[in-house]
């Protein structure tokens, strides 16, 4: 069985992502493991809003490269908040990782997760044709976090994070509520609404 391993920094939207990626990867076939040395892909959930944050992704990208270097097969994927405008200088820097990609753009990692295993085209037609918008990760307890808005169009001086997640989009009510339903069935009873600017919810929904 084809094994991944996620390792998130940075915030609780950071975390949902991986969840949903995590969820995606399973849907192909993929089992979760703890030890990163074990898994067929690594993931790496990046944060560039703190220097720590940044520090810690490079130093584990660091053993990641020479693991490779060592003859490590694992596939490498980097996504999150540092891949967009410094992506061009962490390729020449680490030209191991095989796939990058932004806050919540799933598609290129199923695709190259699926060919590495020879998953349905089926499974990998359905994930891309919308279908990671409702496969959701089981909870691993009581409580659960769900984005209800993603980006933000606030661009206020101090902050970085219009530049690496976008402009403000929000879920659609049917897609939350969707996803809200499928926690409480499996034993979540109290939801986080996540998003970096949670009061602007609906402004662009019709």
């Amino acid at each position: 069985m084809a094994t991944f391993h996620i390792w998130t920094l940075g915030c609780q939207m950071n975390q949902a992502d991986s969840l949903k990626l995590a969820a995606g990867l399973e849907r192909l076939g993929y089992h979760a493991v703890e030890d990163d040395t074990a898994a067929d892909l690594v993931v790496i959930n990046t944060c560039s809003v703190r220097q720590h944050a940044e520090d810690r992704a490079y130093g584990r990208l660091g053993i990641l490269k020479q693991r490779r270097l060592e003859g490590s097969t694992a596939k490498i994927v980097v996504m999150g908040c540092m891949v967009g405008p410094k992506t061009d200088d962490l390729r020449r820097r680490f030209p191991v990782v095989d796939e990058w990609a932004r806050p919540q753009q799933f598609d290129g990692i199923l695709a190259m997760a699926a060919e590495a295993r020879d998953a349905s085209d089926g499974e990998l037609g359905s994930l891309l044709a919308g279908g990671m918008t409702r496969t959701y990760s089981l909870p691993s307890g009581p409580t659960a976090y769900v984005p209800v808005i993603h980006g933000c169009d606030k661009f206020c001086t101090y902050c970085i994070v219009p530049l690496r997640r976008g402009r403000e989009a929000s879920r659609p009510v049917d897609d939350i509520l969707d996803e809200v339903r499928f926690l409480s069935d499996h034993g979540v009873r109290e939801v986080t609404l996540l998003g970096q600017t949670v009061e602007a919810y609906g402004h662009d929904l019709p």
